[in-house]
């Protein structure tokens, strides 16, 4: 059964496929499972659901600030994995789960697989798992026929970024900037170059992440990669607006974006 990620590439068309992050429980499960139905509508493609942790070393102030809320609502890896189940039920959007790798550790490797898969979710990324030891979850994720997605970082060298799409599946996940997450006012100029650089050694989507903020970046970035990721400045957005509008500002944030 082809995977929902794959899907989603092979129909995208002319047009980039709009890629939103949404922290689960940001502000509680029931709205994040709600935002990302609304969000499909408005014309997501596809969902990054980030786990929220303590640590989260690759992102900056408001994604940092977006796991705080949701951890002190008590929100964790298991009861996010329920949010895709009930998701499930109303939507088929490819959903990626962003987590850091403390939290699959410590539910254990082999049980949060089993429960991945049994929920429905199409892909896992793990922003502090090395390429080398990334290996055999990986293979595992496969053997469910889930996506193991990686990064790649404009510092990454050839002979890097030839090993790690040598075992990459699903798409690649582009870092657009050197630093962390947080919407940014310019793209870095150099992204269209590094997009073609990595574009020698696959044939896989390219999806570009960290920093984008508003349409006008989903649109130049939809000229060079095949996906566009937007985060923080939904994750701000949301957690600005007035309480219970949530939902409805993620969507309406999201309709003025989709290309």
């Amino acid at each position: 059964m082809k995977n929902n990620i794959d899907k989603a590439f092979t129909n995208r068309g002319d047009k980039p496929l709009l890629m939103p992050f949404v922290e689960a429980g940001l502000p509680t499960n029931k709205i994040t499972e709600e935002t990302v139905v609304a969000m499909e509508k408005s014309g997501a493609k596809l969902i990054e659901l980030g786990i929220p942790f303590s640590d989260p070393v690759a992102d900056g102030p408001t994604i940092q600030r977006a796991s705080e809320i949701a951890l002190d609502g008590g929100t964790t890896l298991a009861n996010s994995i329920e949010s895709v189940i009930n998701i499930r039920k109303q939507s088929n959007i490819p959903i990626v789960l962003f987590s850091y790798y403390n939290p699959i550790y410590a539910m254990g490797i082999d049980k949060f697989i089993k429960q991945a898969h049994n929920a429905g979710v199409d892909g896992v990324l793990i922003p502090d798992m090395p390429l080398e030891e990334s290996i055999e979850f990986q293979k595992k994720l496969a053997k469910k026929n889930i996506h193991f997605i990686y990064l790649i970082a404009q510092t990454s060298t050839d002979e890097r970024i030839k090993k790690i799409v040598s075992i990459a599946s699903g798409f690649l996940y582009l870092v657009a900037v050197l630093g962390v997450t947080g919407a940014r006012k310019k793209l870095d100029p150099n992204l269209r170059k590094f997009t073609n650089r990595v574009r020698k050694f696959t044939k896989l989507p390219l999806a570009v992440g960290f920093g984008l903020s508003n349409k006008k970046h989903i649109k130049e970035v939809g000229t060079f990669a095949d996906g566009a990721i937007i985060a923080s400045a939904i994750a701000d957005k949301v957690m600005n607006c007035s309480k219970g509008n949530e939902v409805k500002t993620a969507k309406d944030f999201v309709a003025e974006i989709a290309p």
